[in-house]
């Protein structure tokens, strides 16, 4: 072997070492919690007096829903997404999906910054409920966030209604 060939292949060793050693950085990702503020839930049922009584009657609720970022790094909210469950028959009841033009006109941005945390108040009105019945209501809330390093991360937060 020749003294250049020799001088090649250690060079090449000495690269293709050192393109193993290369080690990305990496990036750390926020994490968010969710809250809910009354935990149950507060539904509320309304009836019109009448005779006979009616069938069915409103309920309402609007808890406090607050989303904060625990994982220090900012992020956007992209989307909060409230599905309601018959906790006695299994069934969805509803459907509600809220993108970040909503959060923007609720909260004003949405941004949420290390540490932070924005509340938003989605009040649900005129749930039709049979007359003289409570309704058994699991409410899920799932919540989307995109860090600033691209991290996207899904919470979600399962609460009943009293």
């Amino acid at each position: 072997m020749s003294l250049r060939t020799a001088v090649a292949l250690s060079v090449a060793v000495l690269l293709s070492g050192a393109a193993c050693d290369i080690v990305e950085p990496t990036k750390p990702s926020g994490a968010i919690t969710i809250t809910v503020d009354p935990n149950p839930v507060v539904i509320r049922v309304a009836c019109l007096a009448s005779v006979p009584p009616p069938e069915f009657c409103l309920a309402s609720l609007d808890p406090t829903i607050t989303v904060a970022e625990t994982g220090g790094v900012g992020g956007k909210l992209e989307a909060i997404d409230l599905v309601v469950r018959n906790n006695a028959t299994g069934v969805e009841e509803g459907r509600v999906a809220l993108d970040a033009v909503w959060i923007r006109s609720q909260a004003g941005t949405d941004r949420l910054e290390a540490g932070g945390r924005l509340a938003f108040r989605p009040v649900v009105a005129g749930y039709r409920v049979r007359n003289g019945t409570v309704p058994a209501l699991v409410f899920t809330i799932a919540v989307r966030f995109v860090d600033d390093n691209g991290n996207i991360i899904n919470q979600s937060l399962q609460v009943g209604g009293a």
